[in-house]
């Protein structure tokens, strides 16, 4: 019995092919590609999802809750002493892991990125200090975490603008 069938009218509709799975190829091909070359595609492919989520999104957040901590100390008119010295180093290291979460560690025109999430993140620590103003609460913590898809999108949108070459 012929286990291999080049078209779909080709496979016989008995009731003894039915009970048996027709054999598999070992020759396995996506889109005209063989399977190694497959395998490479999608690893090639899976690198830089890597990178942005262990790299890119954590140095974001470091950076989004840097600054917001510097407008909550000021909503407090409180400043630890500890908190600009550990913030440099932190935010240094965050800056770093930006940029090589972008793949783009040694072009320089990169830090543009990381400059968009600092500068969205400015931009809503200003607006939470306004609103604290117009409404004293506690909401620091989810008006951070709503914040903090602009500043990765801000830092998102300046890589692809600096890709482009505008």
């Amino acid at each position: 019995m012929k286990t291999t069938y080049d078209a779909p009218t080709e496979i016989p509709l008995t009731q003894e092919s039915a009970m048996f799975p027709l054999e598999v190829s070992t020759q396995a091909t996506t889109n005209g590609i063989g399977r190694d070359e497959w395998l490479a595609t999608a690893a090639e492919n899976l690198v830089p999802s890597i990178r942005w989520a262990f790299l890119y999104l954590p140095g974001a957040v470091a950076i989004h809750f840097i600054v917001m901590a510097f407008a909550l100390s000021i909503a407090h008119l409180h400043w630890p002493s500890e908190l600009l010295g550990g913030t440099i180093g932190t935010f240094l290291v965050a800056s770093f892991m930006v940029m090589a979460g972008m793949g783009k560690l040694t072009d320089l025109r990169h830090l543009r990125s990381v400059g968009g999430v600092v500068a969205a993140s400015l931009i809503s620590a200003v607006i939470y200090l306004a609103a604290l103003v117009a409404a004293p609460g506690d909401y620091f913590g989810i008006y951070s975490l709503i914040t903090l898809s602009f500043a990765l999108l801000g830092g998102y949108l300046l890589k692809e603008d600096t890709d482009r070459g505008t």
